[in-house]
């Protein structure tokens, strides 16, 4: 009878083990996904603020700029240097468009413009779902009896709100 009991206990807490590895396991995977998203749509905002400077370059030759570098690392100090780099060279470009009133009626710059703004939109959705997917996986590994069963064996990360 006792040897049931205690056959009964192990498998329920090698149960509770492989369920809560496997659910921080997905958990850990959905957030590598939102921060890859992340990146792709930072990457596509790079490749439209290079197109505008092309734009912009058209209309002042004198300026000299030089095209962003498109990420392609996805940690998360990489991609909010990248998303820092895109804004400011945004605004530089914004700037030299009130120079030039030619330059800010033009079709695609107007164009350009519309599909940066919809990328920063896309951006700000998927930082979103980072965060809350990052706010489900650290709740969950703080939570009873995940962290009386993994912490300090499996998960020693805690993962970071952007």
């Amino acid at each position: 009878m006792w040897l049931w009991i205690l056959l009964a206990l192990i498998t329920a807490i090698i149960y509770l083990v492989l369920t809560s590895y496997n659910s921080l396991q997905r958990k850990a995977h959905d957030i590598k996904e939102s921060l890859s998203n992340i990146s792709v749509s930072i990457s596509k905002k790079v490749n439209l603020i290079n197109q505008l400077m092309d734009v912009v370059r058209g209309y002042q030759e004198s300026e000299q700029l030089t095209h962003l570098t498109v990420v392609k690392e996805t940690g998360m100090n990489a991609i909010y240097s990248s998303y820092q780099d895109s804004n400011m060279m945004l605004t530089n470009l914004q700037g030299m468009a009130e120079r030039y009133p030619d330059l800010k009626a033009d079709q695609q710059y107007h164009r350009l413009i519309t599909n940066i703004e919809q990328c920063e939109h896309e951006i700000s959705q998927w930082r979103n779902e980072y965060n809350a997917r990052v706010k489900a996986y650290n709740s969950h590994r703080s939570s009873i009896p995940t962290i009386l069963l993994l912490t300090g064996w499996v998960f020693q990360k805690h993962h970071i709100l952007i």
